[in-house]
């Protein structure tokens, strides 16, 4: 018994020729090669040899040869990691583009109003004794007058006939059926009728459905 004493190398083929040999055990050690087939080795089981991972023979695997090539071990073959990562990498592509497309339709259907809202019938209400009309302030509405932009808005500057310089403030154009109006309500009702020397007038609001423009008096770096 030579079991448990981390032998290294082959068996050696000479014991094949020992007749009194009738047991042995060489497991759990560090064999390599072939068993030998011969003489009372015929007859050990694979229990004299387990726990030698490169030993090979009958009663273990069969030893390979330089001619066969060896066989395929039939594993469950596991899906390559890179697949999961492409299949996330498209699958986040696919969200970001059905939530772009929804919020780049809603954009172009809102812009879409607001431009049938800009063809359409604007009412001025004036707070100052005022010498324009609608089509005045929205004849301001270029890009090349355009002196500010926020979220609250767009501010033009702008040349009434009088040659009077105004300040048209933009709100945001909102969808139909939304009840928030972006503060306009409430700031034409506070700033119509403030009369102060240090506050910029409001001389007046340009309305059309939720499009809503209002005219201050203009206030060079103001």
């Amino acid at each position: 018994n030579v079991s448990r004493n981390y032998l290294n190398g082959s068996i050696p083929s000479s014991l094949q020729g020992i007749q009194s040999l009738t047991a042995a055990d060489f497991s759990y050690n560090n064999l390599s090669g072939s068993i030998p087939e011969q003489g009372q080795f015929a007859n050990f089981n694979s229990s004299s040899f387990v726990g030698n991972s490169d030993l090979c023979g009958a009663q273990l695997m069969p030893c390979r040869t330089s001619d066969s090539p060896p066989k395929p071990l039939h594993l469950k073959r596991e899906p390559p990691i890179i697949s999961w990562v492409v299949l996330a990498v498209i699958s986040s592509l696919t969200i970001i583009v059905l939530v772009g497309g929804i919020f780049c339709n809603r954009q172009a259907f809102c812009a879409l109003l607001g431009r049938d809202r800009m063809e359409s019938p604007w009412k001025l209400t004036a707070f100052q004794k005022v010498d324009f009309n609608s089509s005045h302030v929205l004849h301001c509405l270029n890009d090349e007058n355009i002196i500010g932009k926020g979220g609250a808005g767009t501010v033009y500057k702008g040349l009434m006939p009088s040659g009077r310089m105004v300040a048209v403030k933009r709100l945001p154009v909102m969808c139909r059926g939304s009840s928030y109006d972006h503060g306009f309500s409430a700031e034409i009702q506070t700033l119509g009728k403030i009369r102060h020397r240090h506050i910029v007038r409001l001389l007046g609001c340009c309305s059309n459905h939720e499009t809503n423009l209002l005219v201050y008096e203009y206030m060079p770096n103001g």
